[in-house]
């Protein structure tokens, strides 16, 4: 008899999970509503970190030997765009500042790891090397005061006079 009634609730308590999954939720059922051009300039900018360098960075680790001397790889890399809109270098183009967070196991997140700039328009991600920007696809072969880092990017003009 008591095995008879505790299945008698376990198939009430699945079918009500099952009743209460089926059913739509009111923010389902509207389309979701476009997004605001800041935002999808941040999506974008986030898919051209993600994919110009983040990628990369774990696809070369990867690679890695176990018995290297290179610290560990980061179990978890996070992508945050700083900026909402725009900011206009000296040429005038527009440009969203980036920063790269890391997390080793179950440690606090690392912030700022890795910092630079997205030009949306242009597809282009740079990285800050110091005192001047790195090309994304140039981050990893090159080493400081390379010919690939490129120092008026990313940059506000600065005013004259």
């Amino acid at each position: 008899m008591q095995r008879h009634v505790c299945l008698a609730l376990l198939v009430c308590a699945l079918s009500a999970d099952a009743a209460v999954a089926d059913e739509p939720s009111p923010s389902s059922s509207s389309a979701a509503p476009p997004k605001a051009p800041s935002s999808r300039l941040v999506d974008k900018a986030d898919a051209l970190v993600r994919a110009q360098l983040v990628q990369p960075m774990a696809a070369r680790e990867k690679k890695r030997s176990v018995f290297s001397r290179a610290p560990p790889q980061a179990s978890e890399r996070r992508v945050r765009i700083l900026d909402a809109a725009p900011a206009k270098d000296g040429a005038d183009r527009g440009y969203v500042r980036f920063a790269i967070d890391e997390r080793w196991f179950d440690d606090e997140w690392s912030n700022d790891d890795l910092t630079g700039c997205v030009y949306v328009d242009d597809d282009q991600v740079f990285v800050d090397v110091g005192d001047a920007f790195r090309r994304a696809d140039a981050f990893f072969a090159g080493r400081a005061g390379s010919k690939d880092d490129v120092p008026v990017v990313c940059r506000a003009p600065t005013p004259k006079g």
